[in-house]
């Protein structure tokens, strides 16, 4: 063999190694990344008091360093964008209403660079637009490795919701795929709207888009409705998420307009009514 065919036999040699070990880093750095810890969260928010929860976790699985240059999550009617907190653990402390918890003193900042092994708790605040149930139920993290190279990865296991201060607090459910109780207080929101009779009290239960128009028209369908009495619920196409109910004026055999109802964004609404 020349020197000449030795040398470009070493010189592919090399560029075989470096792309090899640029794709390890590639590799390992996208896979390297995870995220979990799967948990959901209610409740109340005003600007004064924000909804604070720790929720999931993301861990850097690689032997080196990866930088975490943002945290997003798909937030829909918030006052603001929620603001993201990363922690090195847990916390048990009981967040008591207008005060921070000690993990909140200060927001995340990026690039934030996550070592080989390390793992940090997600932390979260957001505020709930006026008359609006503010939700959010995916976490997207974008991050790089030693070379520079971008990743973003998603995760669905979390979900936060938080009501206006001027709804409420019931208002805000969990899924009830999940949670059997979910369209009971929902039921008992009803129940009380349609006892008081006022309008803009069933309005706002019947959903952030119902009209003053439609809160009377609903109203009046359910006419001498008696709360003494059972509520009859059942699952359309066997979905928990769409349900009819029924109310009754005298006794059972005396039902009134059948009400839908639909879950969605972390809240009850009414759909229709007869």
């Amino acid at each position: 063999m020349s020197r000449r065919t030795g040398l470009i036999t070493f010189i592919v040699f090399i560029l075989f190694v470096a792309v090899g070990v640029v794709a390890v880093l590639a590799l390992g750095t996208k896979t390297g990344l995870a995220l979990g810890g799967p948990g959901t969260a209610t409740g109340a928010t005003s600007k004064a008091n924000p909804l604070y929860v720790q929720e999931g976790w993301v861990r850097n699985n690689s032997p080196w360093p990866v930088e975490i240059t943002g945290v997003a999550v798909n937030d829909t009617d918030t006052a603001s964008a929620p603001k993201v907190f990363l922690s090195a653990r847990i916390s048990e402390e009981e967040v008591k209403k207008g005060k921070k918890p000690t993990w909140a003193k200060e927001a995340a900042s990026f690039p934030y660079t996550l070592a080989g092994g390390e793992l940090r708790y997600f932390g979260f605040s957001m505020v709930a637009g006026k008359g609006k149930v503010a939700s959010f139920d995916t976490v997207t993290v974008s991050f790089s490795g030693p070379l520079g190279f971008t990743f973003d990865s998603t995760y669905n296991g979390v979900a936060v919701a938080a009501s206006s201060s001027d709804l409420p607090n019931a208002l805000v459910s969990t899924d009830p795929t999940d949670d059997s109780d979910s369209l009971d207080s929902y039921i008992a929101l009803l129940r009380s709207a349609l006892k008081s009779g006022r309008v803009e009290q069933i309005r706002t239960v019947m959903g952030d888009d119902a009209t003053e128009k439609q809160a009377i028209a609903l109203r009046k369908s359910q006419k001498g409705y008696a709360t003494a009495l059972l509520v009859d619920a059942t699952r359309i196409d066997d979905n928990p998420k769409n349900q009819t109910l029924v109310f009754y004026k005298t006794k059972v055999s005396k039902g009134l307009s059948p009400i839908t109802v639909e879950w969605r964004d972390f809240r009850w609404r009414v759909t229709a009514w007869k």
